[in-house]
């Protein structure tokens, strides 16, 4: 593995040599007019050869999906080694059903080993061995938010790792076929491979227009033409949108034959507000004008809709925003500040009635005119402001400082000012104190070999830090300071008993927590803590040592001391302390449980033949085949030497019969790699499948399945042989090889 330097360098380089460069080539072919057939599919070429040659794979495939996503048919198939283009192929859903569904549910399938990846391993007998291809990555390509096609990067030879950057790589490709296949133009609507002119003509008229707009025939009430924004508004691709019934797209009929009627009674219709859905079936509010025209001497409907959901729903919102709204609110007419609705909040923090404040001047709780005066300046010259500081009174006199966010909103027809508020007296006098013992207490804390902070023990703002904390939460001082401490714990509740310990004790030692930075990046850190009295208020300081280091080593031990060092999967004393406690909890409900022993055939012959190094691929290649095939719940060991042992809980023996059956196929038609050459080893695994009796410890239970086992060793290996009855017994002489 490389450097972080030289990862970064390798990206780099990518995206000057191939990503850039195509994004521009792209861009420049798009803005060129529509794409005919010729330049279509040369343009998917041309995308084939940069993909294959950025990743580094002999083979970089783009293959549609076709209407309903039953089957995938190729549009492009570049093969690098013997530098041709190819394409035509079809792959159904019945040839690869586990495939269609990780098409349909991830956004890019990483195989770094395709065959016995259970989304690809159907196409290792068939498609992936004679071609040599070990690895796969596929990222699904999109259009108007549907997946429309995929693009394949096939790897030959040795089994490959895929890279996060080649991931990245992968799906910006798959983003670059998508603009190729968004700007197609509808194969219906050529004639001699150029549209006819009339055809022409409107379609740049209707593609011009800055809003949606599509034109649909009076006689079927098929569509013609649509925009592009027509069609990300009814998220349709633009090869299907020409001869669909407009129809699909109205939510009540009866709207759609009133504007129907309308409109051809009277040629034109403006401002029109109906409930609109689209080709996925998502509804929204759109308010529509429309035009009978004539064109190819037919009547056709011109119709355009924008879309005024949020303006709906910004309505409705608005009538429930005063009581849900968790902070004060107060709206006032923007022409002559009369305060027009006001919250339970508001109604506290100005110690006055709602009732009793309707009909009042805005102005009457402000205690400087010129602040409100600033406040509707800013409104007017930015739409909205946050954060603005403001000293206001009650209806009682009393004078406090609240922290404003700002709006305009429509309110009984009229323009409101919206203005939500909190108190934030406190946290402006904890400013202010901090601005005067600055100097001394900044000189004290940057002393410190530490990072330090103070934080209120109440309300949790901090209120000062030193520039080892400033570097510790990638945090500057200026805004650590009135910041709130409980963003920076990873866990609220670690927090919540953190301080809970310090109102008890009036300190905390080592404190072991997980925090994080004002990025969001983890660490952990230990803290101790104090409390005291700063300016009559009760604060704590904190120290932080980070430990981030000594975690990580704490989890390497502990992979160390459960997981098997060769093959990945549990050791057997980890094994026996989680199957004891499986099984326990299975007799008290009472839950089938099951357990399989597996021993690889004639591993000692492996061993002498070919060698220890031999040996342990062939280990690795079981542990790696069993670890595919059983379900996240089920426990996975090496037992000792060759043997293997798996724990299915809730599970009983036909279901276990069945898995490791699956695992004795897969084992069987593992091909052992030594680099780049296949080794002549043939493996095969014999099983024994025994299901938990009632109070049966899990030393009987492992014992039967072990027997059983040796029934499958004696009865001719390579299979897998359940344990029919309690009191079965094997023969004397049983060998193991």
């Amino acid at each position: 593995m490389g450097t972080p330097e030289a990862l970064t360098s390798q990206v780099e380089e990518v995206l000057r040599a191939w990503v850039y460069p195509e994004r521009k080539r792209l861009t420049q072919l798009l803005n060129a007019g529509p794409l005919t057939p010729l330049s279509v599919a040369r343009a998917l070429e041309r995308l084939t050869e940069a993909a294959a040659t950025t990743l580094r794979v002999d083979r970089a495939s783009i293959w549609r999906i076709a209407p309903g996503g039953q089957q995938l048919e190729c549009l492009g198939l570049f093969e690098q080694a013997k530098q041709v283009h190819s394409k035509g192929q079809v792959i159904t859903q019945e040839m690869a059903p586990a495939y269609f569904r990780a098409l349909a549910s991830e956004q890019v399938i990483v195989a770094h080993d395709a065959r016995v990846d259970p989304r690809t391993m159907e196409f290792e007998k068939g498609y992936l061995t004679p071609l040599g291809i070990t690895s796969l990555l596929d990222a699904p390509v999109f259009v108007s938010g549907r997946a429309v096609a995929v693009v394949c990067h096939e790897h030959v030879g040795p089994a490959r790792r895929w890279q996060a950057w080649e991931e990245l790589v992968a799906g910006t490709f798959a983003e670059f076929v998508g603009m190729v296949l968004g700007a197609r133009a509808e194969p219906a609507l050529l004639q001699g491979g150029q549209l006819r002119s009339e055809e022409e003509n409107l379609r740049a008229l209707i593609d011009a227009s800055p809003v949606p707009l599509v034109v649909t025939r009076a006689s079927d009430h098929k569509v013609i033409f649509g925009n592009r924004r027509a069609l990300g508004l009814f998220e349709v691709p633009e090869y299907q949108m020409p001869g669909m019934d407009a129809g699909l797209f109205w939510v009540s009929q009866g709207d759609r034959a009133t504007f129907l009627e309308t409109l051809l009674g009277q040629g034109r219709i403006d401002g029109l507000e109906v409930r609109l859905r689209t080709a996925t079936g998502r509804e929204f509010w759109a308010r529509m004008s429309a035009e009978a025209l004539r064109f190819k001497g037919e009547v056709a409907l011109l119709a355009s809709m924008v879309d005024i959901s949020a303006e709906k729903q910004a309505e409705e919102n608005l009538r429930n925003v005063f009581a849900l709204a968790p902070v004060a609110l107060v709206a006032s007419r923007l022409k002559d500040q009369v305060l027009l609705e006001g919250n339970q909040y508001a109604a506290q923090m100005f110690e006055i009635e709602v009732d009793a404040a309707r009909g009042r001047l805005a102005p009457d709780f402000w205690v400087r005119p010129e602040d409100r005066d600033e406040l509707r300046a800013q409104v007017k010259a930015h739409g909205k402001v946050t954060g603005f500081e403001a000293e206001l009174k009650t209806s009682s006199g009393r004078h406090f400082w609240a922290s404003l966010s700002a709006g305009v909103a429509t309110l009984d027809g009229s323009p409101a000012l919206l203005v939500g508020g909190i108190d934030v007296t406190k946290e402006r006098a904890a400013r202010e104190a901090l601005e005067k013992s600055e100097d001394t207490l900044r000189t004290l804390l940057d002393a410190a070999p530490l990072p330090l902070v103070v934080t209120g023990l109440d309300d949790g703002v901090v209120r000062y830090a030193n520039s080892r904390a400033s570097v510790m939460f990638e945090l500057p001082l200026t805004q650590f300071v009135g910041k709130k401490a409980p963003s920076f714990y990873a866990k609220p509740s670690d927090r919540d008993a953190f301080v809970e310990g310090l109102r008890k004790s009036g300190q905390v030692d080592a404190a072991s927590v997980q925090l994080q930075t004002s990025t969001g990046r983890p660490f952990w850190a230990l803290l101790s803590a104090k409390t005291l009295e700063l300016n009559g208020e009760k604060v704590f300081v904190v120290g932080f040592t980070e430990v981030t280091a000594q975690k990580e080593l704490e989890q390497r031990l502990w992979t160390m001391a459960t997981i098997d060092g060769l093959t990945g999967v549990f050791n057997r004393r980890h094994f026996f302390e989680l199957a004891e406690a499986e099984v326990t909890r299975a007799g008290r409900h009472g839950r089938a449980t099951s357990v399989a022993m597996l021993d690889l055939d004639h591993f000692k012959k492996i061993n002498d033949e070919h060698g220890h190094s031999t040996g342990d691929l062939a280990l690795k290649a079981a542990a790696g085949a069993l670890k595919a095939a059983v379900r996240e719940t089920d426990l996975v060991a090496r037992y000792g030497g060759e043997e293997f042992a798996v724990l299915f809980p809730d599970c009983p023996l036909d279901g276990a019969r069945a898995i490791m059956e699956r695992v004795r196929e897969v084992v069987e038609g593992l091909r052992l790699r030594d680099g780049e050459k296949v080794l002549p080893v043939k493996l095969t695994i014999s099983i024994g499948v025994a299901q938990l009796e009632p109070k049966e410890s899990l030393h009987s239970l492992l014992k039967r399945a072990d027997q059983v086992l040796y029934a499958a060793k004696h009865s001719g290996r390579n299979r897998v042989v359940v344990d029919p009855v309690k009191t079965w017994r094997p023969p004397r002489a049983s060998p193991r090889a």
